[in-house]
């Protein structure tokens, strides 16, 4: 099976890789690796793929801040379009195209620039919840602008969404949002079956807290009560050790608090998802602020968790998704609700 994977971040491409591993059948993959963020997104994806041991060809088209302003997204449209163009001269047909992001123009572009039989649309987080939303509203065309879809052609590309056989085809680790209710849509449950695999044989360490990090640099909260969080929560654990597995958009500041309540600071460069499989142990538990990882963990391992629940009035940022993510916990029983 020929096999076009495009992936913008780390989260797709385990996820793509749990698509793949689930096909149980020989391959022929070339990736894509798109990244108009920072080196550090381009760098997870790297070491994700070398950890996992996925096989295929990997072809980056990385350019930092590449969104800054209108030159600098011009420069990068360009050179995804000129991707687009060595793609669909070079490839004939792909058997399977899966798209990272259903969000992303780039991508869109060049799974558009390419002739298919089927296209499978992968999670990116919880940003599965919003373009959901979207689409059961309406059968849309686009997520993009008249104008953008305007521009877009007369450049010769197409970043309307692609409807193959009438559907649009998701892989989704939320059970929540399977449905049948739209002929438009279809889903695949994603189990995280390889991952769960490979973590299976890992003991406990019952004196060892997992803390997944948040990019919050005083941006989201301000880094006075982000500090004064940190110290409730090393009281909270008084006789554990805690694991902080960072972000990868923390800034050093943040972290530089971490190290001083004598928290272990992982350098794994790696999601957490990964990130535990380069472990030699799990934890007694794990705990966060907010994660959207929970959902992939809580399909890995059999282990419970804790939300150290930020102040809603605290909230500089990303109000509707933090507390949504709150609301969502209330009724998980393997969530232990700590209001901070």
């Amino acid at each position: 099976m020929k096999i076009l994977i495009i992936v913008e971040s780390p989260l797709q491409l385990i996820n793509a890789n749990e698509y793949i591993s689930s096909l149980n059948q020989k391959t022929q993959c070339k990736f894509y690796f798109i990244n108009c963020k920072s080196e550090s997104n381009i760098l997870q994806m790297r070491k994700v793929f070398k950890t996992l041991k996925i096989k295929g060809n990997v072809i980056e088209a990385s350019k930092n801040n590449a969104l800054k302003n209108f030159y600098t997204r011009t420069l990068y449209y360009i050179k995804i379009r000129t991707l687009k163009i060595k793609l669909n001269y070079n490839e004939n047909m792909f058997d399977l195209v899966l798209m990272g992001h259903i969000l992303s123009m780039y991508q869109t572009v060049l799974v558009n620039g390419v002739t298919s039989k089927k296209i499978v649309i992968l999670d990116d987080g919880n940003s599965a919840y919003m373009e959901q939303k979207r689409l059961r509203k309406e059968k849309i065309f686009s997520f993009f602008s008249p104008k953008q879809v305007f521009i877009a052609k007369l450049t010769g590309c197409n970043i309307n969404l692609n409807y193959k056989q009438g559907k649009l085809n998701f892989y989704t680790m939320y059970k929540d949002l399977i449905t049948d209710k739209y002929s438009y849509l279809n889903f695949e449950f994603n189990n995280f079956n390889r991952l769960r695999k490979l973590l299976s044989t890992k003991v406990t360490n019952t004196e060892k807290v997992f803390f997944i990090g948040s990019p919050f640099n005083g941006k989201i909260i301000s880094r006075d009560y982000f500090n004064k969080n940190i110290e409730k929560i090393t009281k909270h654990y008084l006789n554990k050790q805690i694991v902080y597995f960072p972000h990868r958009y923390e800034d050093k500041e943040q972290l530089e608090v971490i190290k001083q309540f004598g928290w272990e600071i992982t350098n794994f460069n790696l999601p957490i998802e990964i990130a535990l499989v380069e472990m030699k142990f799990l934890p007694l538990e794990f705990a966060f602020f907010y994660s959207t990882a929970f959902v992939s963990i809580s399909k890995l391992v059999d282990k419970n968790f804790t939300s150290f629940e930020i102040d809603s009035s605290e909230l500089m940022l990303q109000y509707d998704l933090i507390t949504g993510l709150y609301q969502e916990y209330v009724s998980n029983e393997r969530i232990n609700k700590i209001n901070l």
